[in-house]
């Protein structure tokens, strides 16, 4: 078994991707009805409306994904193109959990990863 880590961005193609299927039709959902899905919907959703505000992903400019993308097909870029490669900070409840791409807690829980696989006898 091999573990993946969550895709976002998937996740919101998916629901149109399903949507086709389901609709038998080509573009159900727009980029920027998407992208409301995926934040202010989704807040909704879980009954957390309010708690959204403090919260915010940035995504690196340089990232392929957005090579050569007008401004008025920034929303396209993001939900057709975009992968976590592309994240850089993220913000929640106002404290920054991801810099540069990274997890903050990232260097420590590595660090707890490779002592437990020592304790165990094994090279990590």
């Amino acid at each position: 078994m091999t573990a993946t880590a969550p895709d976002a961005f998937e996740e919101l193609r998916a629901v149109e991707l399903d949507e086709r299927s389901r609709t038998e039709q080509r573009i159900i959902l727009t980029a920027p009805a998407l992208l409301d899905l995926g934040t202010r919907h989704g807040y909704a959703a879980v009954g957390m409306a309010d708690l959204g505000e403090d919260d915010a992903v940035y995504l690196r400019r340089d990232d392929p994904a957005f090579a050569g993308t007008p401004p008025e097909l920034a929303a396209d870029a993001v939900i057709f193109g975009a992968t976590p490669r592309a994240v850089d900070e993220v913000w929640v409840a106002g404290r920054r959990i991801v810099a540069d791409g990274l997890h903050v807690g990232y260097a420590a829980a590595h660090a707890g990863y490779v002592a437990a696989l020592a304790s165990l006898g094994m090279d990590g």
